[in-house]
Parts: structure tokens; sequence; C-alpha cells
């Protein structure tokens, strides 16, 4: 990794009691958090922003950042969003059905639906913004460049990163994200967006010097008396960072992971119509409306999303630096190494799923949601979202937009299939790509509902 020793790590036990030794003396600490001058330097940050959870090494501040980014992503808060999830996916499948009904011959791009959801997502849900349909475009085309440009030469050197098409798509991107803020801070909560309560959330702390300290808190200068607790709150450095960092997160794996998904059902059509039974069945029980309660009962849809989160993976996660020289399954670890935690290798590797050939982990013999229903056949070796103290904090939010947008599919469209009849034999991967995507974005042609009532 960059010039430096790599240990490849396997089993959940063994990385999540790595990544639970992040911030300790002798533990680990995330590639690209450390010092504040050295973040502002790297090409990283200035893509992500070293304002961002992602890039803090101190313990205090990390936990304080999440706390208070958080309160934005709790269960209560993602429910309320769910009229506008559904909205969102509802659009985009209707967007979907419209272009194929134009020409029954022509192959939809599914991954392009999906990716539009988790933008939309993005201006409407995380941001609140209020684009017109002129800017719509402007805002994905933005987002896709500084998503893509995260795997660029550039930013993860740091070398001519200002010049690249995703640094200047991050500055288009920031200044909306900023005009938002001052819109909020003058005008107050809108209620529904995620970034309104990143922006109004408070943190409660014991004012301590020695924490204080520890801490290398760069912002206003604290008191010194202990007298009652405080109310912090996010700086608009923190809150544009975080909420970059949350589209990144959504907007990129969610996509991919909902179009892996459709895929994985277009190779097995019987998955597929088990899923649209289940979801036919709960609408008739709850009407339309894709209520947490209705969620919830929807199993077969989580399995689902389970099982593609858990075939296809993204490989691995962020490297993590040996502070000191550490024993981990008997191994010795030397002090500046890097850990490469595999995820994908960690589920191949899982006792219940495993077969010698590899069958497990093949689209076509191996994605089985059923294998979720059942407490003997489901995996243990399962970590799609991490481990530690860095855990997904987002992860509720993906989840719920995958279901949504997976459900609406499948209570709109009847049927499916791939436009390439040899399925999976043709399919090509893209090589840089957080989560591995199909490079035509999965061609497909439909069927919708009303189109199979009344033919």
């Amino acid at each position: 990794f960059v010039g430096t020793p790599v240990v490849v790590m396997a089993g959940v036990k063994s990385i999540t009691e790595m990544l639970q030794s992040e911030f300790e003396p002798n533990g680990v600490l995330t590639a690209g958090a450390s010092s504040k001058k050295r973040l502002k330097e790297s090409g990283d940050a200035r893509m992500l922003g070293p304002e961002s959870m992602i890039a803090e090494g101190n313990k205090q501040r990390h936990n304080q950042l999440r706390r208070l980014v958080g309160k934005a992503l709790t269960p209560s808060a993602i429910a309320k969003s769910l009229p506008r999830l559904q909205n969102a996916a509802q659009e985009q499948v209707q967007g979907l059905l419209r272009q194929q009904t134009l020409d029954m011959n022509t192959a939809i791009p599914l991954e392009d639906y999906c990716t539009g959801f988790t933008l939309d997502v993005a201006w409407r849900q995380i941001l609140g913004l209020d684009l017109t349909p002129d800017e719509i475009p402007t805002f994905r085309n933005a987002n896709l460049d500084w998503v893509t440009g995260q795997t660029s030469f550039q930013a993860v050197t740091g070398l001519g990163v200002e010049y690249t098409n995703g640094y200047k798509a991050r500055i288009l991107l920031e200044d909306r994200v900023r005009k938002r803020i001052r819109h909020l801070e003058a005008n107050g909560p809108d209620g529904t967006s995620t970034l309104s309560a990143m922006v109004f959330a408070e943190d409660d702390f014991e004012d301590n010097k020695e924490e204080e300290d520890e801490m290398q808190y760069n912002g206003p200068t604290l008191p010194t008396t202990a007298a009652a607790p405080k109310k912090k709150k996010l700086t608009e450095n923190e809150v544009v960072d975080n909420a970059m960092l949350l589209i990144l997160a959504g907007s990129e794996t969610a996509a991919t992971t909902m179009t892996n998904a459709l895929l994985c059902m277009a190779l097995d059509p019987a998955i597929w119509k088990k899923l649209v039974e289940e979801q036919r069945q709960l609408e008739l029980s709850y009407g339309a409306d894709l209520s947490k309660e209705v969620l919830d009962k929807s199993k077969y849809l989580e399995a689902v999303v389970m099982e593609t989160m858990r075939i296809r993976p993204a490989p691995t996660g962020l490297p993590r630096r040996a502070v000191a020289t550490r024993i981990v399954d008997g191994k010795q670890i030397p002090k500046g190494w890097f850990y490469d935690w595999s995820i994908l290798l960690t589920h191949l590797l899982d006792p219940v799923t495993y077969q010698e050939d590899g069958s497990h982990m093949d689209l076509c013999k191996g994605f089985q949601p059923e294998r979720w229903e059942n407490p003997e056949t489901t995996p243990v070796e399962y970590m799609p979202l991490g481990a530690g103290p860095r855990f997904c904090l987002g992860a509720t939010l993906a989840m719920t937009e995958m279901k949504v947008f997976l459900a609406t599919f499948a209570r709109q469209i009847d049927d499916y299939v791939l436009a390439d009849a040899s399925g999976v034999d043709n399919l090509r991967w893209r090589p840089l790509s957080i989560i591995p995507k199909e490079e035509n974005g999965v061609l497909v042609r439909v069927v919708s509902r009303n189109q199979q009532s009344t033919s």
C-alpha cells in the first residue's frame, strides 16, 4: 500500500479485534486519519474533507462527531423520511418504464436508475435541496465525477488533485451545501433533511482540561471551569465534510448493491417472482405506502439485500496502519505495516456457506436469499458494513434506501430479462469501483404490472 508492506486479514473475529483497537496507544490507525496538517495537504482529504469522521484520528473528537452526525440518522429520523424515499423510487421506476414504452426493443441500463434514485435521495433527503429540473442533471453529473474521482491516481497520491474533474466537482457540490447551511441558519430547521438535523444537532459534554488537551481541539477557546454541561455543535466545515461523506457512502455503494441484486434476480427468475409475490401480498394487506412496519415485514426483501451484500461486498475497507508491533492469530505484524482487512475473503471462507468449488460466491449458483431464513444456514462470517468504532454510521439509511427501491421495483414491474441472453457468461466488471459493478450497467428489458395485466 503506497510502498508500505501489507498483510491481508480475513475472519470476523480477527478483523473486529484489530478494528476495535483503533485509538488505543498500541492499536491501529485508519489510513488517511492523522494530524490536521497532514490531512490538509493530502489528496484524499481534499476530496473527502479533513473535517469528516473518516479523517479524524482522535478518539474523543471522532466519538463526538459520530454522536452529532448520528442524531440525523436515528431509526425514527429515517422512518420520517420514508414517504420522500418512496416518491423518489417511484419517479425512477416510472421513468424507466416510460423509456421502455417508447421502444420495447431498447435495452435499459438498471444502474442508471438505481444511481438516479440514490442521487435523488442525496439532494432531496440528505441535503434538503430544492433543485429545478435544469439543475438536477448538473448535480448528478458533479456527484458522479466526484465519486469516481475518489479512486483516481491524483486522489490517492495527492499529486495534482486540484486539477481533476473530481476535485472541481467537489467544489461545486460543497458550494451548494454551504448555501443550504446558511439558509437553514437564517430560517431554522426544515424538519426533514439530514443536513438540517446535523446543523442543529447538539451534544452535551463535561468540560475537562485534560480531555481538551488530548483532543487538541482547533475551534474556539473553551472555558476552563467545569461548572455545567456545555452544548457542542458541528462547525460549518464539519457539517459540509460529513454531509459529503454520507453522500459518497450512500449513493455509490447503495446504487451498486441494488443493481447487483437486480442482476442476480434476473439470473434466477424464481427469486424475483418470490420477491414480487411477497410485496404484492403486503400491498394487499397494508396498502401502497412503504411504512416502517411494512419494511419490517418484508423478510424476503431483506434476505435479498443481505445475500447481495454477501456475494458482492466491497472487497475491502480502508487499510489500517499498525501503530505498534502486534500478534494476530499467532503471527507477528511489525509496526508500520498496513492491515488490508478483506471483506470478500471473509465471506468466501464462511464455514456455513463454503463450497470447495467456490460456487457459494457464484452469481448463478450461490445467490440464495433463502439461506437467511434459517439460523442453521445463516452465514456467520459476514461483515459488509465493517466493524469497530468506524462501523458504517449510515447503515440504517442505506438499508432503508435499498429496501424502498427494490420493493417499489417489485410492485410496479412484473418481469424483466437481461438484454444479453447469454446471461452471466458475457458480464464484464469495472476494475475501479468501491463495490464490483457490471461494466454496461446491467442492460435489461422490462414489463410493467399494467402491461402484464392488459396483455
